[in-house]
């Protein structure tokens, strides 16, 4: 009887063993590890979670690609007056703007960082604008709330990208408006940072 107590247990060692470690029941599990949830499942600590399909074509849409387009602005909270009748103040003419998209990166959650060239009126700055991803749908929405942008100032923006076109409308601390533009894809070799010896100037409002 003995005996075979004896190799019961050294039947249900070996068990132990070959499933990954020493390992006794009713003893808490080996540090890092967990009884109820299986290895596969088990990530290591702080390894960002893998792209969805709908997010890794984000970001293939707009990393090494150029945003050029035109943006509208209003001043916000006040009445354009007209003919001595009060109505709510219309919108500039378009001006041009212009985003080179260099990285675009998953934080955690919903949070990328975009690093991108932006140029628009007399604004020329490359950073990293951390921004969150909202969907409708499969329909990615870029959006800022109140964001602090270092040389550009504080905003905030709903901006939708789809199908090669981007749009959606933006806010500063007295202005706001709308911007619109296509999507195209840099050539070779060419980076957000870097800056063309000959380029046009980028019309438009120093006010946004």
């Amino acid at each position: 009887m003995r005996r075979i107590r004896y190799k019961h247990l050294t039947v249900l060692l070996a068990a132990c063993v070959a499933a990954g470690g020493m390992w006794f029941p009713g003893e808490p599990p080996p540090k890092g590890e967990s009884a109820s949830k299986p290895a596969a499942a088990r990530g290591s600590r702080g390894r960002t979670s893998r792209l969805t399909p709908r997010e890794e074509a984000f970001k293939a849409a707009l990393e090494h690609s150029v945003l050029a387009g035109s943006w509208q602005m209003t001043k916000l909270g006040e009445a354009a007056v007209a003919g001595g009748a009060a109505r709510p103040a219309g919108l500039s003419e378009p001006r041009e703007d212009k985003y080179t998209i260099d990285e675009v990166s998953k934080s955690v959650g919903d949070n990328w960082v975009i690093s991108a060239r932006v140029q628009y009126a007399d604004k020329d700055v490359t950073i990293p604008v951390p921004v969150q991803v909202k969907w409708a749908g499969d329909t990615p929405v870029i959006t800022l709330d109140k964001s602090p942008l270092p040389g550009l100032g504080t905003y905030s923006a709903r901006v939708v990208i789809d199908n090669g076109f981007y749009a959606g409308t933006w806010c500063g601390a007295n202005y706001g408006g709308v911007m619109s533009g296509r999507i195209n894809k840099q050539d070779a070799g060419e980076s957000a940072g870097a800056k063309p010896a000959t380029s046009a100037p980028v019309s438009g409002s120093a006010h946004r």
